[in-house]
């Protein structure tokens, strides 16, 4: 998270901002709403969306606003190449995907979200749903997983902050 007491160029800041943001969020967000969420000029936000948007970044939904673009599951896919966890995990995913017939899914917990970092693909999955790359830890059934292991006062805490 961008904090004003780091040095750095702050357009840049703001524009990692909005991308965080828009992690976050299930649906598309219109610039009012994202200006008002952030604290930022509604000018800014339009002009850092559009150059965002040169890069795929970002994506604008007709009516709907923006949400993020296939330019960022690119660089994570990148980012994920020396994950080690990943070379842990695969083969044993790989057996339960033959085992149960389904997609089997690798998350880490990251800013009280899901972040999804690796997947396994059966062909014949009758669960088949649309992986999202982030996803708020409630809204997700690997999510719901891991919060069934928090303690009680790191429920309260998780809920606290979600609110």
């Amino acid at each position: 998270m961008y904090t004003k007491d780091k040095t750095g160029v702050v357009m840049v800041g703001r524009a990692m901002e909005i991308l965080d943001y828009l992690a976050g969020k299930d649906k598309p967000v219109g610039i009012s709403e994202m200006a008002k969420d952030l604290s930022l000029p509604k000018a800014t936000v339009f002009r850092l969306l559009n150059s965002l948007e040169e890069w795929n970044a970002v994506e604008c939904s007709e009516n709907e606003g923006y949400q993020l673009g296939c330019f960022l599951i690119k660089l994570g896919r990148s980012a994920s190449k020396d994950l080690h966890l990943i070379d842990i995990c695969k083969p044993y995913m790989e057996r339960i995907m033959k085992e149960v017939d389904e997609n089997v899914n690798l998350a880490i917990e990251y800013e009280n979200a899901m972040l999804s970092i690796y997947s396994t693909y059966s062909n014949s999955s009758v669960l088949s749903i649309k992986t999202i790359p982030i996803s708020p830890m409630y809204c997700s059934a690997i999510g719901k997983a891991a919060l069934a292991y928090y303690d009680d006062e790191k429920l309260a805490a998780y809920f606290k902050r979600r609110i």
